[in-house]
């Protein structure tokens, strides 16, 4: 991916972020929500942490890029994982992700652990 096509699609990102409202909006009982992911991939040594926080203001919006730079249309998508999570009012939940996009074969793949924290 060169740099034009990685500045499209930052901005497409930042449009999709906008137009998904607030997580208040989407999730009116939902105090945060706190996404925990240990990041894996070919060429790493050890796995690369990331915590992800959404608070009734966070935008909401569940995609996580892929770590590979030539990934397209790849990432991690905890929507419908959240949706399910929420309906069932749950307060934690763990699995594993793997990328799906293209054209690159060295994608990611991710463990995560996700807490809810609901308001009273």
């Amino acid at each position: 991916m060169n740099n034009r096509e990685r500045q499209v699609a930052k901005a497409e990102r930042k449009h999709q972020q906008s137009q998904a409202g607030l997580l208040s909006s989407y999730f009116p009982n939902v105090a945060s929500i706190i996404i925990t992911m240990s990041y894996s991939q070919e060429g790493l040594r050890q796995p690369l942490q990331r915590c992800v926080n959404y608070s009734p203001g966070s935008y909401a919006f569940f995609e996580v890029a892929c770590l590979s730079k030539g990934c397209v249309m790849g990432g991690f998508d905890f929507t419908q994982i959240l949706n399910s999570i929420v309906n069932a009012r749950l307060n934690s939940f763990s699995g594993d992700m793997t990328c799906g996009g293209g054209p690159v074969s060295d994608h990611s793949a991710v463990n995560y652990a996700i807490r809810i924290d609901y308001f009273k």
